[in-house]
């Protein structure tokens, strides 16, 4: 038998440790370049987003994330909090409805179309809080979910009004930074 046989089997098993090697690497690079979802880390729920900030439109129908705190605060005032956000390639909804348990609703949104962002916050308790435009959300429960209603002004006196509406609002594990 030649010689270069008795090799076989150390060369086999150093092909093995070699790919094993080369597949790690892989896996270690994927998990370095993979981007956090800009949304959270939350459950995706399903989602249908239909406004109109002055002329420019804003639909979506698909996943977002819909959160809701029933015993949050705002300022140290006790409220329930319902959180919506969706990111897309170029557009991007984060809203936030404060609902003061002593008091009426607040909400606070950033809606992006393209190159153009609409803010509104109309949170405010004693001192604390801005004013940034003006404007409403009336939540309709239904379910789980729930539609909001949207009738604002941003800052720089854009109309931005229309509706969305969640399949169901999942509680957070932990609420801070919602």
């Amino acid at each position: 038998m030649p010689s270069h046989f008795r090799f076989a089997p150390y060369l086999t098993s150093a092909v093995i440790a070699a790919s094993l090697l080369v597949a790690q690497h892989a896996v270690s690079a994927q998990k370095k370049n993979a981007r956090a979802d800009p949304d959270g880390p939350y459950p995706k729920v399903g989602l249908t987003i239909a406004l109109s900030a002055g002329t420019a439109r804003y639909d979506f129908t698909g996943q977002g994330v819909c959160l809701e705190i029933p015993d949050g605060s705002i300022f140290g005032e006790p409220a329930a909090l319902y959180a919506i956000r969706q990111t897309g390639a170029k557009q991007r909804f984060n809203m936030t409805l404060y609902r003061l348990k002593k008091g009426g609703d607040m909400i606070t949104f950033n809606l992006t179309i393209g190159q153009d962002t609409h803010s509104v916050s109309t949170v405010k308790v004693g001192e604390s809080g801005a004013l940034l435009g003006t404007g409403t959300a009336a939540l309709e429960r239904a379910g789980a979910g729930g539609t909001l209603t949207i009738k604002a002004t941003d800052t720089k006196g854009v109309a931005v009004s229309g509706t969305v509406q969640c399949d169901a609002f999942n509680r957070p594990r932990e609420s801070n930074g919602l």
